[in-house]
């Protein structure tokens, strides 16, 4: 499932279809309709056709306007780019990785930023802003055929995922397991990048392996939140979203089989 899932193309390292997860309905999502990947700026123009052939019809940034400024995505004919920012300003993202690294010294300094982080993704007005008009777009599409990314597709792209998953019915473990499959499927990228930096003192290589980590931890901190602050992740999809039930039924009835 996962040599399925995962889409194999020069210039992007975490680019995966969401097809065929299952919904506690019984229902499983649609092969070829919504994908989730690192940025494209490097994708070579092999790549860009082969996402043209699928019938890419739209590619949703989430990134901020610096790093779109600094990294491009590709023009892509017949496929619309928009930008739903989930920070605006994210300060200390457009700094260079290694100055992070020596601020943030320690692994526990690292996991309590990433923490705080993906709670501050359920609670800041762009980011549920970014997340209330990217799925009222996409709801009014024919046929859709959806992408969005982020720097990495770690971790906004993989909050947004979730979101959408959710809306769809997919189980939260089964979630869970999708955020993950990021440390699978970026560890040669990773793992390249740690040994560029392995005669730095030990607790920079460390704090290197806990930044570029996936964790369960992190993702489970925004449900929390949403727990926290609104009662439950479907009252988040519901209130703060303004997804009714209607509306997720037209969701799902674009993206489930």
């Amino acid at each position: 499932m996962n040599n399925k899932r995962k889409i194999t193309l020069n210039g992007v390292t975490n680019l995966r279809d969401l097809g065929g997860y299952p919904t506690i309905d019984g229902r499983k999502v649609k092969w070829g309709k919504l994908f989730r990947s690192d940025q494209l700026t490097n994708l070579s123009e092999a790549g860009q056709s082969y996402l043209q052939k699928k019938g890419l019809k739209l590619i949703i940034d989430l990134r901020t306007s610096m790093e779109r400024r600094k990294r491009p995505n590709p023009i892509m004919k017949g496929i619309t780019d928009v930008h739903f920012p989930i920070y605006e300003d994210m300060t200390l993202f457009d700094r260079n990785m290694l100055n992070m690294l020596i601020n943030f010294s320690m692994n526990r300094d690292i996991h309590l930023y990433f923490t705080n982080m993906y709670k501050r993704m359920v609670t800041i007005t762009t980011a549920q802003n970014s997340l209330r008009n990217m799925i009222d777009l996409i709801i009014k599409m024919d046929d859709p055929v959806v992408l969005w990314h982020c720097r990495a597709g770690k971790d906004r792209t993989g909050f947004v995922t979730a979101i959408i998953l959710l809306i769809l019915g997919v189980p939260k473990k089964i979630i869970m397991k999708d955020y993950l499959l990021t440390n699978t499927f970026r560890s040669s990228n990773n793992n390249k990048l740690i040994k560029e930096v392995n005669q730095k003192p030990n607790n920079l290589n460390n704090g290197l392996i806990t930044f570029l980590k996936a964790d369960e931890s992190y993702l489970q901190a925004a449900f929390d939140e949403m727990k926290l602050r609104y009662g439950s992740p479907d009252n988040f999809i519901e209130k703060v979203l303004g997804f009714s039930k209607e509306k997720r039924n037209l969701f799902k009835k674009k993206f489930l089989v």
